[in-house]
């Protein structure tokens, strides 16, 4: 019982948040007009009043809490990110930036981020109604999952990808096929670990239309698993670089490892092959040679993502804009 109550009189001794009451009474005004402007509901209180309530606010450091928040039925400020099991798709490190650069958003938006793993629809439904969420962003669901959501719930909701959007990464892969037509490569090997990709898809329409028939094009799927990935190089890796002058690789994590490959085989980069890549440009410099890169910044689409669920909740125009690229050159191709 002693320690008990020495750990009673410890918490009592620690400094306490200040409560709307002594606001209420410092500011004049009735405990339920700080609230109502702690949780924004000002719409019957004179500008004047908001403005002293919101100095004191400001002043003793009150955070009201999130309960209140749920309870007051108006604005939880809570944004729901739900990930689906096609997230494993994305490379690991370039997701954690994104959900990051995501939270980063929100958070000054004058939000929460509420990031939650989901298996069904029902689960989604269940969480954006618990929490009353303002708005949810959706991420590695099937696109029928996506519609049902969107059409059941009444909160604005919409779809993103981890990285950059399908249509960035078609027009990545024109310029990248532009770049290997100005530079006079006929010979080009695209290795990724998905089927189909954009970037595939880009390089493919950049050859159509330039209607480059002399241009000899191979697609070959990468493992996704690291110790598969490796025995692939082994085996093919350097067949591919006599057969292929230029070898191009859907992410540069993948390009720095394969060149790490050619290197322990005594194959010369660019002396005897060339290496480019797509990316955001964070392995590439350090990378000897120099990778060449046409650069993209995943957390672009971070950012639009929440821009676009923002206007919604506002019932404003959905302007998307559009994400920058661009080719950088270095030492890898010759």
């Amino acid at each position: 019982m002693k320690a008990i109550k020495n750990k009673d009189k410890d918490c009592h001794n620690r400094t306490t948040r200040v409560g709307i009451k002594e606001i209420a009474a410092e500011a004049g005004v009735s405990p339920t007009t700080v609230s109502n402007v702690a949780l924004g509901k000002t719409e019957r209180i004179s500008e004047k009043t908001v403005q002293r309530v919101q100095r004191l606010l400001e002043e003793k450091k009150y955070v009201p809490s999130m309960g209140n928040r749920l309870l007051s039925g108006k604005y939880s400020c809570v944004v729901g990110v739900m990930i689906g099991k096609n997230f494993k798709n994305a490379e690991a490190g370039e997701a954690a930036l994104w959900i990051r650069e995501v939270e980063k958003e929100i958070y000054r938006c004058g939000c929460y981020m509420l990031l939650h793993f989901a298996v069904s629809e029902e689960e989604i439904l269940r969480l954006a109604m618990m929490w009353k969420m303002e708005g949810i962003i959706l991420t590695g669901f099937e696109g029928k999952m996506e519609e049902s959501v969107r059409s059941r719930c009444e909160i604005p909701v919409i779809s993103a990808k981890i990285g950059n959007a399908v249509e960035t990464e078609l027009e990545a892969g024109e310029l990248m096929g532009r770049y290997v037509l100005n530079y006079g490569h006929r010979s080009v090997c695209f290795m990724d670990d998905e089927n189909a990709h954009a970037y595939w898809r880009g390089m493919k329409r950049a050859f159509q239309n330039e209607k480059a028939a002399s241009v000899q094009v191979k697609y070959l799927q990468l493992p996704s698993d690291r110790d598969n990935r490796i025995e692939f190089y082994k085996k093919n890796l350097a067949r591919e670089a006599f057969e292929e002058k230029l070898l191009v690789f859907a992410n540069e994590y993948h390009a720095a490892e394969a060149m790490g490959y050619l290197g322990d085989m005594g194959i010369l980069v660019p002396g005897e092959v060339s290496v480019a890549s797509f990316g955001d440009d964070i392995f590439a410099p350090l990378m000897r040679p120099g990778l060449t890169v046409v650069k993209m910044n995943p957390l672009q689409s971070a950012v639009k993502t929440v821009e676009m669920l923002y206007a919604l909740m506002r019932d404003e125009t959905v302007n998307p804009g559009k994400e920058r690229i661009e080719l950088v050159l270095r030492d890898s191709v010759k």
